[in-house]
């Protein structure tokens, strides 16, 4: 079985004014940092707030969501904080981590050829790095395996069952 550790999850929304947003969550006595041209807000989940584009929107990146099922929570959380309303959303990232509880030979697994795109180079990094379309895995001599890249829960179940059945 796997763990979801971070979804990371896009928005556009109708314009928002930074400076008011700003001073509105500081009154609100929220943790919040502002930069020329984006708003850091970290509270249960982590919003950056970019400066509205050229189209009229604002784009806001939501992170450290623990769950799929927790994106409506952090997605009407910061819209009840900036009254905001949310045009588009998509899930652009979700990290999952595994154990297999055995140790591994990563270099024995590179070697097989099992995969196409496949990095390894422990002088610069531990761990084996095996990219797919919808995915990566990184896999550690100690059985752990960290997905990342992944858009979907079905995208995190394929990539494990491609590694598992071949390693």
């Amino acid at each position: 079985m796997y763990k979801v550790a971070n979804v990371k999850v896009s928005i556009k929304t109708t314009p928002l004014f930074l400076d008011t947003v700003y001073k509105n969550l500081l009154e609100k006595e929220f943790n919040c940092i502002q930069h020329n041209n984006f708003l850091v807000l970290k509270s249960e989940f982590t919003y950056i707030i970019f400066k509205t584009n050229k189209k009229g929107e604002n784009h806001i990146n939501i992170t450290k969501i623990p769950l799929v099922e927790k994106i409506p929570e952090a997605i009407k959380l910061i819209q009840n904080l900036t009254n905001c309303f949310v045009i588009s959303q998509t899930i652009d990232n979700i990290i999952a981590t595994t154990n297999l509880n055995r140790k591994l030979n990563l270099v024995d697994i590179s070697s097989r050829k099992k995969f196409t795109n496949i990095k390894y180079n422990n002088e610069k990094f531990p761990g084996l790095f095996v990219k797919f379309n919808i995915g990566t895995a990184i896999i550690f001599h100690s059985g752990k395996i960290v997905i990342v890249g992944s858009k979907s829960i079905e995208d995190i179940e394929c990539v494990l069952n491609l590694i598992l059945v071949s390693i």
